[in-house]
């Protein structure tokens, strides 16, 4: 029994629940949403926006594109949303392809094409048609917001990296002031901007690298009443921030002297302390938002760069490399806290993930292959939840992590089954599988894994309607504890 809930077994009993799931006609057992695409097409939707229990999602119904829709859950309550680009065009001039879809108190503010003329400008909607309008494109010239096709890399790059932050959405964009494009980086003049969701509210925050060349601004990652990133300008790119204001954005620290850039990356947020790593030079940082405070945590040398920075319950958990490759770091912002916590991986870890104060990640060891591991943060302590795919020559790869009703729940391979979503409470016999949506030794391939609601939503592939929206009804009586 859990100690921190005693009396759960007698809650459950007056409340006539099952420990296993909930009740209802779905309870723990996955279900198709609706088959949105008919027939073995598939509307393959990913890109999940939990708004207040209404999930919302780009997808193809075979006849408008890919266009935005939303679900509660039932067949009947997954709907188009509006047809922002009526055509129908797939992956052509007609489908709007909504992306970068962020809640801003209630309202869904993205990313979608009505033409040429409006490409990949910002949105917003309420859920309803009539509510679903066009914002404002910050780069209506020379190409409509977009790129010619002859680049298709860069047209995902204006706008990009939509990040709630102090009441509006902060992203990355170029205006057409740069008057040219970049297929790595996108338009030139990609700089800071900000929406309300209104038009005269759609702004540049900073000219952070004045001229046509790009500040690149990346990483978004709000901390009390800053927004941390990356950006370039004539120091290279370092470490800046912003409080929304022309005024308030500005660099925290040259990390890397002159105009070489320490390129930071991982930026995470551990109990108002922001932590991050660095390139060049190679090694984990600290910052309280100050130059003075902004300091180096531990060096790495080489390429031992430190990846997946994660937050579980106030201590930094990251990987960087050991003797054999990536292995298993924490912090607690001291260099003589910060310290390996297992050696021996051959890869690894990935997929950092914090469930109720339990760190879970995919690691690859000579016995077991590509598992499922857990830390509660000691040597001791970090060891395999089981092996899903037995042997060394078996790999399961969990993959898309995701916590649900304090729960893990992630993808996994085993020859009799194939790619299908499972589930852990951290035990060897408490990891399970879910459900074969495609039974046999066939892949289902659940991705897009997001909780909204009552529901964790996935999309799969059960072998005869294609991709669709597919959901698992969640125990909220205890999620995120009790």
């Amino acid at each position: 029994m859990d100690s921190r809930f005693p009396h759960r077994p007698l809650l459950l009993a007056i409340l006539g629940l099952s420990f296993l799931g909930t009740t209802g006609a779905h309870a723990q057992v996955p279900f198709r949403v609706k088959d949105i695409f008919p027939g073995t097409g598939g509307s393959s939707p990913f890109e999940g926006l939990d708004v207040s229990g209404t999930l919302f999602f780009p997808a193809d119904d075979g006849s408008a594109g890919r266009e935005l829709w939303k679900s509660d859950g039932t067949d009947a309550g997954t709907v188009l949303v509006k047809d922002i680009y009526p055509g129908g065009d797939t992956w052509g001039a007609y489908s709007s392809q909504p992306g970068y879809l962020t809640n801003l108190d209630g309202v869904a503010i993205f990313v979608a094409s009505d033409s040429w003329a409006n490409n990949y400008a910002i949105w917003r909607t309420d859920g309803t048609e009539a509510g679903t309008v066009f914002v404002k494109d910050v780069y209506p010239l020379p190409y409509g917001g977009g790129c010619p096709t002859s680049c298709p890399e860069c047209a995902f790059g204006n706008p990009r990296e939509l990040t709630l932050f102090a009441s509006a959405v902060l992203f990355a964009a170029a205006d057409s002031g740069g008057g040219d494009l970049d297929c790595t980086l996108g338009p030139y003049n990609t700089e800071l901007w900000r929406t309300d969701g209104t038009a005269a509210g759609t702004m540049l925050v900073r000219d952070i690298l004045p001229g046509p060349w790009p500040s690149v601004p990346t990483g978004f990652t709000p901390m009390g009443n800053l927004l941390f990133f990356g950006a370039r300008d004539v120091n290279g790119d370092e470490l800046w921030k912003t409080d929304g204001t022309t005024q308030g954005t500005v660099l925290v620290k040259d990390v890397n002297p002159g105009s070489a850039s320490s390129e930071p990356a991982y930026l995470t947020d551990v109990n108002g302390t922001l932590f991050f790593r660095t390139s060049t030079p190679s090694g984990l940082w600290k910052s309280d938002g100050t130059a003075a405070g902004t300091v180096l945590v531990k060096s790495f040398d080489g390429w031992g760069w430190a990846y997946y920075l994660t937050d579980v319950n106030g201590t930094l958990f990251f990987a960087a490399f050991g003797s054999t490759g990536r292995q298993l770091w924490k912090s607690d912002g001291t260099p003589g806290g910060t310290a390996m916590l297992k050696d021996g991986f051959v890869d690894g870890p990935r997929g950092l993930t914090n469930v109720s104060g339990t760190l879970f990640f995919s690691a690859t060891d000579v016995a077991n292959g590509i598992e499922l591991w857990k830390s509660n943060g000691t040597p001791g302590g970090t060891v395999l939840v089981k092996d899903i795919y037995p042997g060394g020559a078996g790999n399961s790869n969990p993959l898309n992590l995701t916590q649900a009703g304090g729960l893990l729940y992630f993808t996994a391979t085993t020859a009799f089954e194939g790619t299908e979503l499972w589930k852990s409470d951290s035990t060897p016999e408490g990891t399970v599988l879910v459900q074969d949506v495609y039974p046999g030794p066939f892949s289902s391939g659940p991705g897009a894994l997001t909780l909204s609601g009552k529901f964790l939503y996935f999309s799969a592939d059960d072998g005869s309607t294609g991709r669709e929206l597919w959901a698992l009804e969640i125990d909220l009586i205890f999620r995120d504890g009790f």
